[in-house]
């Protein structure tokens, strides 16, 4: 064997590590983060009640509307994450999708007469948005933020009202 060929190994060797140690050099301005609305938004495991007029859970069509028993529903943030709106997304009870303005600092939303899908005719209002941090409990006794809004659906019972409620989902089934 001569000595060339024990060398090229090693030269081939040695600009490999030069190119690994230098080439990767990642420098950036962005900070990493959550996005403006991160407080408010997340997966909530709820419950709904139909409320008469003055605030109390209406008897004659019991308390848990129809027996839909906890679901999951979505608050996220705007495609331009904006920080006074947010969308609120109900796949499993009435099919909410309605993209409302917020008070971040007091942590409230609310929207007045909006198509609540793109798909339907009929329109929500939502009053009395809001999530209190640490309000809740899940199902170890660990504090969590709570979400409660009440809801008017122009082709629901004529009157009534659907309250929303319930606690960040935390990954435990409730």
């Amino acid at each position: 064997m001569n000595k060339t060929s024990l060398y090229i190994p090693a030269f081939v060797l040695a600009i490999v590590a030069a190119f690994a140690l230098t080439a990767c050099s990642v420098t950036t301005d962005e900070e990493p983060g959550g996005t403006n609305i991160e407080k408010m938004a997340g997966q909530w495991a709820v419950q709904v009640d139909i409320i008469q007029g003055l605030g109390t859970a209406d008897e004659h069509h019991y308390g848990d509307a129809y027996g839909a028993g906890t679901f999951t529903i979505m608050t996220s943030n705007t495609s331009a994450n904006d920080n006074d709106q947010m969308w609120l997304i109900d796949n499993n009870f009435y099919g909410v999708k309605v993209k409302m303005p917020i008070d971040y600092s007091a942590r409230t939303f609310w929207v007045d007469d909006v198509p609540y899908d793109a798909d339907t005719t009929g329109y929500v209002t939502i009053n009395n948005g809001k999530i209190l941090e640490n309000a809740g409990t899940n199902i170890h006794g660990v504090p969590v933020d709570s979400i409660t809004f009440d809801c008017v659906f122009t082709d629901f019972y004529d009157g009534y009202t659907i309250r929303y409620s319930g606690i960040r989902y935390e990954g435990f089934y409730e």
